[in-house]
């Protein structure tokens, strides 16, 4: 809904805030390189090459990491609700 009154879109906001904290909370909860490598990607829209030379790792570890843990966020959005 929207507050008439300031034009904002507060439904918006709330589920904005909510998915926000999730993310914190699922990133906090993860190794160290997989949450760099998603803050990297996701937050930091690096390259799976700029990650790795980031991180001094390989590329396919960067995407293997990359790929599995947004598949495992994609399944927590979704127990949770939130997509």
């Amino acid at each position: 809904d929207e507050d008439p009154a300031s034009g904002v879109d507060v439904d918006g906001l709330v589920v904005g805030r909510e998915l926000a904290g999730f993310l914190r909370r699922y990133l906090a909860g993860l190794d160290p390189r997989s949450q760099q490598v998603l803050r990297l990607r996701l937050f930091g829209d690096a390259s799976f090459a700029e990650c790795a030379a980031t991180l001094g790792v390989p590329q396919s570890t960067v995407k293997s990491t990359y790929y599995r843990q947004l598949a495992r966020l994609r399944e927590e959005l979704r127990n949770a609700d939130l997509v």
